[in-house]
């Protein structure tokens, strides 16, 4: 994205929130013997929806 180096990756849940596909994913590492992470939520009000949640795995 602008030419920029990134290791993150993006991704649009419709069936689910955010924090729980986070949860699902800590609990694959888990069952498989990875490293668990935390979970952040941020929360902001757009003109376009009235809610949107971005979480993320630190």
């Amino acid at each position: 994205l602008l030419g920029k180096d990134s290791d993150d990756i993006d991704i649009a849940l419709d069936n689910m929130l955010g924090r729980e596909f986070c949860e699902k994913v800590n609990g694959y590492l888990s069952s498989n013997g990875e490293e668990t992470h935390g979970i952040g939520v941020i929360q902001w009000y757009t003109p376009y929806s009235s809610l949107l949640h971005c979480n993320k795995i630190i």
